[in-house]
């Protein structure tokens, strides 16, 4: 009879345990459903106070944003490196004041799927003094160029960039930085098309960050002016001895630029070496300038090299037109092209009456034009 009783409440009690189990049950559930509610209605809320977009590439239907951040290119500190490289602040605030951080990224329309970096400081930086200048030809090409802008460092580097205006400075100055890069320091005078605010040339020299100086007018302060004289001299004798035409100066200063910065020196600071090599830092190739002299007789062929030969005048290393050994070559219709097929006037044929002959009629005909 003992044993019944104790039965039956041990019975009891495990009924309790169970009821009182469903209950908290029941209350966990609950919980959950209402967290659940309640994540939904605050992503719903947040979705509506984000502001909407236009979609610009497909339709005029507004698209709702991802997420909206008002800090994406705040300036880092010194806590901020801390957490993200994981190094003391006093290292971060070292590091921070030891270095630059010119790369940045923006995104130009609704961020989609990728930033863009630009590009303006990824050009390389050329150290040391540099100086520019525009010179004047005194006279008129056959391109219509009566005006070089020249850029030079101490070390017998130089390049001339023809120009129809002195306005071109600027477009000079943008082409100079993307084919050799950004001058440290630069220096150049006050003339209106280079030193005036809202020029071209000042918007480039504040686009690429360059650290300038404007020489004072009526002294020579600039370093280039030299470089321009003995560009100039070299031009002089050049075209004196080849008979070359006035109209062709700006070929002509361009060849002797070139092939002066691929010339060994011992003068100044460039240690018994190239001028092209100190400023690029790799051995200057000069394949494209051994086989032709400026002006020299030489044969081309046009339509793709299946015409026959044609009788023309080497006028330099074509390097924006086609692909490497491209040539400029003067026809004898008076027209510049850029070319391939170009091969040497031998000496064997110089000597024959025919080729003297043909060259002698094609010069005949350039001096008229």
């Amino acid at each position: 009879m003992g044993e019944e009783v104790g039965s039956l409440r041990l019975l009891r009690a495990t009924n309790s345990v169970g009821r009182g189990l469903d209950v908290i049950l029941d209350h966990a559930d609950l919980v959950f459903s209402l967290d659940r509610m309640t994540r939904k209605i605050a992503t719903l809320c947040t979705l509506e106070l984000v502001k909407p977009s236009i979609d610009p590439g497909y339709s005029d239907v507004p698209i709702k944003n991802a997420f909206q951040s008002f800090d994406r290119h705040a300036d880092v500190t010194a806590q901020d490196l801390n957490e993200r490289w994981g190094i003391s602040i006093p290292t971060a605030a070292r590091t921070l004041k030891k270095t630059t951080q010119k790369f940045l990224r923006s995104a130009v329309l609704p961020l989609s799927r990728r930033y863009r970096t630009d590009r303006v400081f990824s050009s390389k930086t050329l150290r040391g003094d540099w100086s520019t200048d525009t010179m004047d030809a005194r006279s008129k090409s056959l391109e219509g160029n009566r005006y070089a802008q020249v850029f030079a460092n101490k070390a017998h580097f130089s390049r001339v960039y023809p120009m129809n205006s002195k306005s071109k400075a600027g477009d000079s100055l943008r082409r100079f930085c993307q084919e050799f890069g950004v001058p440290e320091k630069l220096t150049f005078d006050g003339s209106k098309e280079q030193g005036q605010p809202g020029t071209e040339f000042m918007r480039q020299i504040r686009m690429h960050n360059i650290n300038y100086h404007v020489s004072e007018s009526g002294l020579d302060q600039n370093p280039v002016e030299g470089v321009i004289r003995e560009l100039r001299r070299r031009l002089y004798r050049l075209m004196v001895r080849k008979r070359v035409p006035r109209e062709l100066w700006d070929y002509g200063m361009r060849w002797v630029s070139e092939t002066s910065s691929l010339t060994h020196s011992s003068a100044g600071r460039i240690e018994n070496s190239i001028p092209l090599t100190q400023v690029t830092g790799e051995t200057a190739d000069i394949s494209e300038y051994l086989d032709f002299g400026f002006y020299d007789q030489v044969w081309w062929k046009d339509n793709a090299g299946l015409s026959g030969f044609e009788p023309g005048r080497w006028l330099g290393v074509s390097h924006r037109t086609g692909r490497l050994m491209c040539y400029y070559v003067l026809t004898q219709r008076g027209t510049v092209v850029s070319r391939l097929t170009v091969q040497r006037v031998t000496n064997v044929e110089k000597t024959t009456a025919e080729v003297e002959d043909t060259f002698r009629k094609f010069d005949h005909v350039i001096q008229g034009k």
